[in-house]
């Protein structure tokens, strides 16, 4: 049985097979966090092995929730919005971030009232599609279908204005 001590030999090779996930995540915070979950495993089954494929599993299934985490609305983060209060932006920063937020909501009317209800719901609440469908009792494929046509069609709408907003291009919007 390893423990942990002899995991942490291979902390180097850990850093580099997160690196492989992809550059999105802090390499080390996903290593540290492994090291959390086999800890927690070790005292929880003490007789079992861990090897480097239930390592790998580790690391990959903590870079992906990071991942999907960090980058639930990747293209529009609706969130940005809710924060003009609280950062100190020019004004015509302000002013540029609320005309997108506007058009936002004025893209969303012109939508069918289902899909804008559900697009409103995934994006205000933490839940994940398993979970409204299970509230809902509306099959996961129609939730996913609806909230990614929707947001196709808003970013294909807004998606330059907020690409220009992103990159303090202002005067292009």
């Amino acid at each position: 049985m390893k423990t942990l001590q002899e995991i942490a030999q291979g902390h180097e090779n850990y850093l580099n097979i997160v690196s492989t996930f992809g550059g999105y995540v802090n390499k080390e915070d996903v290593v540290q966090e492994m090291y959390l979950r086999i800890y927690d495993h070790l005292q929880k089954y003490p007789d079992k092995e861990i090897n480097l494929f239930y390592i790998w599993t580790t690391l990959r299934n903590i870079y992906f929730d990071i991942y999907k985490e960090d980058c639930k609305h990747c293209d529009l983060d609706i969130k940005e919005f809710k924060k003009v209060q609280t950062s100190e932006c020019n004004k015509l920063k302000e002013e540029k971030l609320i005309s997108i937020e506007n058009s936002i909501n004025d893209k969303l009317e012109e939508l069918h009232y289902f899909d804008k209800m559900l697009f409103k719901i995934y994006t205000t609440t933490n839940k994940s599609l398993r979970t409204l469908s299970d509230e809902m009792n509306i099959s996961v494929r129609t939730l996913h279908w609806s909230i990614k046509k929707t947001k196709e069609y808003l970013n294909n709408e807004i998606g330059e204005d907020y690409q220009d907003y992103k990159n303090n291009d202002l005067e292009l919007i």
